[in-house]
């Protein structure tokens, strides 16, 4: 949830003296996979923040996420358009728009996405890093239109279940190299959907 709070400063240690709640996305506390998805919105942001510093772009895009999540229908959308919108926040947007091997532009068809160099190479790029991933010429349109656009423009699309995969995996691999680590929150998700591949398994 999300609280205002009213602090009185000690010599060691600060004291809360008042708290109200401001909003409470009571659907994210009634849903284990929106829930998992909201830990990995806010483990997210406290990765990419140091303490006590202060970033109200980066808390208005977590307050807006979050009542995203509750209210979506596409929370793997609102994952990646968070994704995005905070590495441009932190400082680490990735390159969609020009190779970042020879700078030339990168236009939408298959491409290779490089977490090293921090973005799209073209197929001339490619040796440039063997580890670079191949995107399709639909995930390159769909990740720069996440990036460009607002929520409410982006909300609409309605993206199919490996295209959502493979955004996933280019964002994911991204992040945890830009990070040097693991998220707790990702590998409880990937538990959770093996989960509920298999029990869906077992019911046929």
């Amino acid at each position: 949830m999300r609280s205002q709070f009213l602090i009185a400063k000690g010599k060691n240690l600060d004291i809360i003296t008042q708290a109200e709640m401001v909003e409470g996305y009571a659907p994210l506390r009634q849903d284990l996979v929106r829930a998992t998805y909201a830990s990995y919105l806010v483990e997210l942001l406290d990765r990419f923040t140091a303490e006590h510093d202060r970033h109200p772009v980066m808390y208005e895009l977590i307050a807006n996420a979050l009542g995203w999540l509750a209210d979506g229908r596409d929370v793997m959308l609102v994952a990646r358009y968070y994704e995005l919108h905070l590495l441009s926040r932190a400082g680490f947007q990735p390159q969609l728009f020009q190779c970042v091997g020879c700078a030339e532009p990168v236009v939408e068809q298959d491409q290779f996405f490089s977490a090293e160099l921090g973005g799209f190479l073209c197929p001339d790029c490619r040796e440039r890093d063997r580890r670079a991933v191949a995107v399709t010429a639909v995930a390159v349109k769909v990740l720069r239109y996440l990036q460009t656009r607002n929520w409410e423009t982006v909300r609409v699309l309605q993206l199919k279940l490996p295209l959502h995969h493979q955004l996933e995996t280019i964002m994911h691999d991204y992040i945890i190299y830009t990070l040097e680590r693991d998220l707790k929150s990702v590998d409880f998700l990937r538990r959770l959907r093996q989960e509920a591949a298999l029990f869906m398994e077992e019911g046929d």
